[in-house]
């Protein structure tokens, strides 16, 4: 008996950025349902471009609200495609009016924990009570909810009401770039990048919450105190107006020749940087 293939939707608006985690997690889970023989659909506000394989994309522009976006346009093309599965793959999207199965994905609840993370949105009350209700309403709504670690669920569970029974821990897998062993090509790649061992790597992305004024402090003390040899700190992620204020701090703490902002980088570069890194 053969098993009929499984129609998945994913909610794919994190893989818009062509970087960062939530973007990398959604890349690699649709390309194993692939390996599967499963079928995912994946819904985005503007065309996907993943590296190495080809995907069912649908678009539905983001000229309204996100809240008309999420909870009026979505669920019409999710039964459209009468899914087998709905999977929120990035801490909230399930419609109230979507009656089919859906799985949630919880990587964090950084806006509900971050003091001052709405102080930049118009109305930050507002904004704040929008974030919790969106949470707390796909947690009510998905099937199953996935958090990537225990941690992570503990957390949740401070702040929302979320049954331990419907939760699966499943952490995150490693790319297999990252058991390669080191080669030549390493050289030519840190080269081009302008990286000179020996350096500390820093891939926690760039934003506010990360603290990284303390990270640059942190290495101007350590660089001070005669324990960097020329080190540098290289540090990886994309924010303008962020990286613009860290190079003034840098140029305050007279450590901008050791410090290096490199931006976005691929699964190969990110794997070189790490096995070199000090």
């Amino acid at each position: 008996m053969f098993l009929k293939p499984l129609r998945i939707g994913i909610d794919a608006r994190f893989a818009e950025s062509q970087g960062g985690g939530i973007n990398r997690y959604i890349e690699e889970l649709t390309k194993f349902i692939l390996i599967r023989g499963d079928i995912p659909i994946l819904i985005s506000t503007k065309r996907l471009y993943f590296s190495q394989i080809e995907v069912k994309n649908i678009v539905i522009p983001d000229k309204f609200h996100w809240l008309i976006w999420e909870q009026v346009l979505l669920p019409l093309v999710l039964s459209y495609f009468h899914l087998d599965l709905f999977h929120a793959a990035g801490n909230w999207g399930i419609p109230i009016f979507y009656k089919g199965k859906s799985v949630l994905t919880l990587h964090d609840i950084i806006p509900e924990t971050y003091p001052g993370y709405f102080a930049y949105s118009r109305l930050p009350k507002i904004a704040k009570i929008l974030y919790h209700w969106r949470i707390t309403n796909a947690i009510h709504l998905s099937s199953r909810v996935i958090c990537t670690n225990t941690v992570i669920y503990n957390e949740i569970s401070k702040y929302f009401n979320i049954s331990r029974e419907k939760v699966s821990i499943i952490p995150m897998g490693v790319n297999s770039e990252f058991f390669a062993k080191p080669s030549q090509d390493d050289n030519l790649i840190l080269k081009k990048l302008e990286i000179i061992p020996p350096y500390i790597i820093n891939h926690g992305g760039v934003d506010n919450r990360k603290n990284l004024t303390l990270l640059l402090q942190s290495f101007a003390k350590f660089s001070s105190e005669g324990k960097s040899a020329n080190m540098q700190l290289v540090i990886t992620g994309e924010n303008k107006k962020i990286v613009r204020n860290l190079k003034k701090i840098a140029d305050s703490l007279h450590i901008q020749d050791f410090v290096k902002f490199i931006g976005w980088v691929g699964i190969r570069e990110l794997a070189v940087l790490l096995r070199n890194a000090k």
